[in-house]
């Protein structure tokens, strides 16, 4: 290993886990990969998410571009993900391998 290399964080990454790294971001996006949803289909997929964190997760996440908010015409709406929200299927689909990985490990 080099000891003169300068170690640094990439700000892009930076960008991203300031976006994905809130509480709830990930599971609401990890419930939209795999259709879109409800806001109330959204609250009951997600134990001890409160309707009032909902609402901001989801708002920051539509202004992020990940999420879209599509209204029908009945004035209902739906939430689902963007074309660049759909490019992070791969990763959720990572980490939940990793975490059921972990559970594994855990329990043995």
């Amino acid at each position: 290993m080099d000891d003169e290399a300068t170690l640094e964080v990439c700000p892009r990454l930076t960008l991203a886990f300031d976006i994905l790294g809130k509480r709830w971001s990930a599971l609401i996006l990890d419930v939209l990969s795999h259709r879109p949803a409800r806001f109330s289909e959204i609250k009951n997929a997600v134990p001890r998410l409160s309707e009032r964190v909902l609402s901001a997760r989801l708002t920051e996440l539509v202004d992020a571009g990940l999420v879209d908010r599509i209204q029908d015409g009945s004035g209902a709406h739906h939430y689902e993900l963007t074309t660049t929200g759909e490019r992070l299927r791969p990763a959720l689909d990572a980490i939940r391998t990793w975490a059921n990985d972990l559970h594994t490990a855990r329990a043995s």
